[in-house]
């Protein structure tokens, strides 16, 4: 089963606190992981989040957060000529 995490220039994004000084940045599937950085960025603000990389837990990079916000906003639609 993979797992997946988001990275930033600061370093992985985190989610979820396991306990006082640890936390989990993992997510069970790709489409989790977009949920998650679609409510933080309605709660921050796009421009936060654009440079993030969605990565497998091996390491891999899956996805570009840019496509993600994108695709929320109906961007994508638009450049499309939709």
């Amino acid at each position: 089963m993979s797992q997946y995490y988001w990275t930033t220039e600061n370093g992985v994004l985190y989610h979820t606190g396991v306990g006082p000084e640890q936390v989990d940045p993992f997510f069970d599937s790709v489409e989790r992981a977009e949920d998650f950085l679609e409510q933080r960025a309605d709660l921050n603000g796009n421009d936060q989040y654009e440079g993030a990389i969605l990565r497998e837990a091996t390491g891999g990079k899956v996805k570009e957060a840019t496509a993600v916000l994108t695709s929320q906003s109906g961007l994508a639609q638009f450049a499309a000529g939709d």
